[in-house]
């Protein structure tokens, strides 16, 4: 049975699925922020990224991979130095990096919800992938990818814009002023679908606050976010450190992540969401697997 592994390079995080056509079989994380303040990726993070990369795919190797795929999204994608870093990769590595346009992000994102086992979605869902640099938002309707798009929201994003300093509390003003530009972009996609169409939301701010909320349910209600959303958002970044199941590493952005999700809760009309682990590796892995990559 082939082994596929997918490398993910994100704006906060680069990871790694090895899976195949019974599932996944391994997963690691690296956690690398490359997302630039500016417009150029910075050189430490540049040669971080590569180094950690560089460890995936031995990881990968190791389950006898074939073929190895890496891709990046909204960093490397906005980055005006981004050829720079291809090389530097290529260089270190031998491998090629595939740039991903903001829609085939989000087509990727689908792909992998389709294939999640543990969601019922009936064909039909609506769905919000949120990311260091970008949010996909994708509308699944009659066993189809109806629409997709790539907005500039993502919480590292949006924290260097707005957030002063992200080692104080998260002000409640900022916190305005964070909603205000969700809600902004969000009219001017103007997503349709009915009350009844399944939310679902994925990514690692996603998944680090269902790990902080209950891991063993799937469905986190609007309350249940919104308190933890308060208790974060209050607490300086000290105390963030301390509170279980909070990567240390997304201790600084995750109040600005969770302001966000619950925007877009608030936004749809939503009393929550329904999480899956499946994104962007996922549906690429189950695209090289059916031999369409």
């Amino acid at each position: 049975m082939r082994n596929v592994g997918v490398i993910d390079i994100g704006s906060n995080t680069i990871k790694l699925l090895v899976a195949n056509e019974m599932g996944s079989l391994f997963k690691e994380v690296c956690d690398v922020r490359l997302f630039p303040k500016g417009s150029m990726l910075e050189e430490k993070p540049m040669q971080d990224a590569i180094e950690s990369i560089a460890g995936l795919i031995q990881s990968a190797k190791n389950y006898d991979c074939d073929p190895i795929k890496i891709v990046g999204t909204s960093a490397i994608r906005e980055a005006e130095n981004q050829n720079e870093f291809l090389l530097l990769l290529k260089n270190a590595t031998g491998y090629d990096l595939q740039v991903l346009s903001g829609e085939e992000e989000a087509m990727y994102v689908a792909e992998g919800i389709i294939a999640d086992p543990h969601i019922a979605h009936g064909g039909d869902f609506f769905a919000v992938d949120l990311g260091g640099g970008s949010l996909e938002c994708i509308h699944y309707k009659d066993t189809r990818i109806a629409r997709t798009c790539s907005l500039p929201l993502g919480a590292v994003r949006l924290m260097n814009h707005f957030v002063e300093d992200p080692s104080q509390a998260l002000l409640v003003e900022t916190q305005e002023k964070i909603k205000l530009a969700i809600y902004e972009k969000l009219d001017d996609e103007a997503f349709q679908f009915s009350s009844d169409t399944m939310f679902i939301g994925c990514g690692g701010a996603f998944s680090v606050a269902r790990l902080m909320i209950d891991e063993t349910e799937s469905y986190v209600s609007f309350e249940k976010l919104k308190a933890l959303q308060r208790s974060l958002s209050r607490m300086k970044l000290k105390e963030r450190y301390e509170v279980p199941h909070l990567p240390h590493p997304r201790a600084d952005v995750m109040p600005t992540a969770l302001t966000i999700m619950l925007s877009v809760c608030l936004y749809y009309g939503r009393a929550g969401y329904t999480h899956s682990y499946h994104n962007l590796r996922y549906g690429l892995a189950r695209t090289m697997l059916t031999q369409k990559v």
